[in-house]
């Protein structure tokens, strides 16, 4: 809830750009103290550039910065407080470390209080209702879990804006529900929320003001309310919002089926048996750490198991990510920090697929890499359109495309597809669930695992809901809608 008319964060006319890239043309930007503001455009329209000039990371090329009345510098700077995308937390160090780098280390005579230290971020994770251990290295953790950390150490800091970069894309319905009840305990007191999201849905449950940012330029600044989800759609892409898939996909049913699993068991997953069929989407689904992410990692070999797995009705070992690939199962993460060579280019992480047949001659191989490289960067129209460009240098969106780009050379019989969409635009969604389900008439099978239970309802022919461990429903055809996924996972029988 709005607090105040104060001005925390003044933007006009932000300018940036690199080298002949324009990333930003003119941003305007107004955030008002105690406002929850969301910030939303399309992959590469100019929002990751913006948030890092704010951080810090890059300097503004023009225009203007103010953040409480002062010009946006190093002191102005302390004044904000992130959580970005890709959580920010250094992989090596424990929780209690990286909550270290952002509070301080307590202790005398340069000697650190680690049981302090440990206690502050244990106190920090408990107020969000989170239980990790705050020993516990930061590696080991799982998406969402950092995702919590992350959010847990940025708002026990004293700033008078808090940045979110897409906080809830790897979260589950239960976890965003109770970030939001922070967030708007800290607007409540006067905190001003900026909020970078793709999820359009939450724009109108959380937000009071929305800005659109499309092609480095502010499109719009208004009240989510004098507009609905598909205009709102149509102001981030600029044309009209491609609507939802019509009806669920046609599985062979009569057909054998290309993945069955028998009795999966692991750390997190307890005897789970399920098949799927050329051209279905299988869905699993949950609140997190119930175990539908460790049976995605299973399937890819990159964590190990009992139980039988069979692909076109081999028994396959899959101890590996090679394996799999070998075996005809492809994988796409929403963790592009773990599937993605930032320092590479397109090209090159196109191409990492094992399974890229190569031509003998060089002449003729280095035509067929730029000639693939190319027609990827035209397909699922990667921004900026050049497939020399390093990875690292995309927006989450178009370096998820990608990965999609990579999945594809492997040609999968199966399709693993574990949070995929993660911190992707409205527009580019739609492109990527069109290729989804021509790829299933083709007679490709998919697993979807995903906690974003409209994306749920949007691809799947069947959803398997677990809970400790085990799948503790089925839902399937047209019984298959987000209030009946999010209530089944919630342990809402029907």
């Amino acid at each position: 809830m709005v607090t105040d008319g104060t001005a925390l964060l003044e933007a006009a006319g932000v300018e940036k750009a690199f080298g002949a890239t324009r990333a930003l043309k003119g941003l305007d930007f107004r955030l008002k103290a105690g406002e929850i503001h969301a910030l939303i455009g399309g992959n590469g329209a100019g929002k990751s550039t913006f948030i890092k000039i704010l951080a810090g990371i890059h300097d503004a090329d023009g225009g203007s910065i103010i953040i409480a009345g002062r010009p946006l510098d190093g002191a102005a700077r302390s004044l904000l407080s992130f959580i970005h995308q890709d959580a920010g937390l250094v992989p090596t160090m424990t929780v209690a470390e990286n909550f270290g780098l952002i509070a301080g280390f307590p202790g005398r005579f340069g000697v650190v209080n680690d049981r302090a230290l440990r206690a502050t971020a244990r106190s920090a994770l408990e107020e969000l209702g989170v239980a990790i251990d705050p020993s516990a290295v930061v590696s080991t953790l799982s998406t969402a879990d950092r995702a919590m950390v992350a959010i847990a150490r940025a708002v026990r800091t004293p700033a008078r804006v808090l940045v979110l970069d897409e906080p809830t894309a790897n979260l589950p319905a239960s976890d965003v529900a109770r970030l939001w009840e922070i967030v708007r305990a800290f607007a409540a007191r006067g905190v001003g929320i900026v909020y970078v999201t793709h999820r359009l849905k939450e724009v109108f449950q959380y937000c009071d003001r929305v800005t659109v940012v499309r092609d480095g330029v502010t499109r719009a600044q208004l009240d989510p309310a004098s507009l609905d989800e598909r205009e709102l759609a149509q102001l981030v892409t600029g044309t009209r919002a491609a609507a939802a898939p019509a009806g669920r996909g046609s599985p062979v049913a009569a057909a054998e089926p290309v993945l069955q699993v028998t009795g999966l068991t692991t750390a997190l997953v307890r005897d789970v048996t399920f098949e799927v069929r050329p051209g279905e989407i299988l869905a699993l689904t949950g609140l997190r750490g119930t175990g539908q992410d460790e049976v995605a990692e299973r399937l890819f070999g990159l964590v190990a198991g009992a139980g039988e797995i069979t692909v076109a009705g081999r028994p396959v070992p899959l101890r590996s990510p090679a394996e799999a690939l070998a075996a005809g199962i492809a994988h796409i993460s929403g963790d592009r920090g773990q599937t993605l060579a930032r320092g590479l280019s397109i090209t090159e992480n196109v191409l990492l697929n094992p399974r890229f047949t190569h031509a003998r001659s060089w002449i003729t191989r280095r035509a067929r890499e730029q000639a693939v490289a190319r027609a990827a960067v035209t397909r699922f129209a990667i921004s900026p359109p050049d497939e020399t460009a390093p990875v690292g240098s995309l927006s989450g969106g178009n370096a998820q495309k990608v990965v999609i780009a990579r999945a594809e050379q492997a040609d999968p019989r199966i399709l693993v597809l574990h949070e995929p969409t993660s911190g992707v635009d409205v527009g580019a969604r739609a492109e990527f669930y069109d290729v989804v389900r021509a790829r299933c008439a083709g007679g490709m099978a998919v697993l979807l695992v995903s906690s974003d239970y409209e994306e749920v309802e949007m691809l799947a022919d069947r959803v398997l809901v677990f809970a400790d461990g085990r799948v503790v429903q089925t839902i399937a055809g047209s019984d298959i809608t987000e209030s009946a996924v999010a209530g089944a996972a919630m342990g809402v029988r029907r």
